[in-house]
């Protein structure tokens, strides 16, 4: 993880040194770096109508090892990619070629490789909620009072 506050002062944190050794884990298994992709997946995509071979012992090991990998950054704070994920982790038991290949969880490594700078950021001051309007109420009188 990489800490740093932005030119608002705010603090942030961003997996930027991760998606590195991301980068760097698939040029040793593809031997190219990953194509950069402006979206995670192709638009209207179906990865579950997929019927292409489905991958040996050896590329399933992989593919499943570049889901986990995908999982965990989505933990650091890559929430944009979570849906795309979960849809391709569901074939991890069984998966094609199609789910390794023809641009999808490659696709998504590229995805993340291109857009590298994404990072939350937190405010770390108090929020002015002086003229802000708070309403009271007689919770006593609700159906989620015990009453006796």
């Amino acid at each position: 993880m990489n800490y740093f506050r932005d030119s608002d002062g705010r603090l942030c944190y961003s997996p930027k040194n991760y998606l590195k050794k991301m980068g760097d884990q698939y040029k040793l298994l593809f031997g190219v770096k990953p194509k950069h992709y402006a979206s995670p997946l192709e638009e209207n995509d179906h990865p579950e109508l997929d019927e292409s071979d489905f991958l040996d012992e050896d590329e399933t090991r992989i593919y499943q090892s570049l889901i986990g990998c995908t999982q965990w950054v989505t933990q650091l704070g890559r929430f944009d990619i979570s849906v795309h994920v979960m849809t391709l982790s569901s074939f991890r038991a069984k998966p094609r070629r199609g789910h390794l290949d023809f641009d999808r969880i490659k696709r998504v490594i590229g995805y993340l490789s291109k857009m590298d700078r994404g990072a939350v950021c937190i405010r770390t001051d108090m929020p002015d909620i002086s003229d802000a309007e708070i309403n009271r109420y007689d919770w006593y009188k609700t159906v989620y009072v015990l009453r006796k």
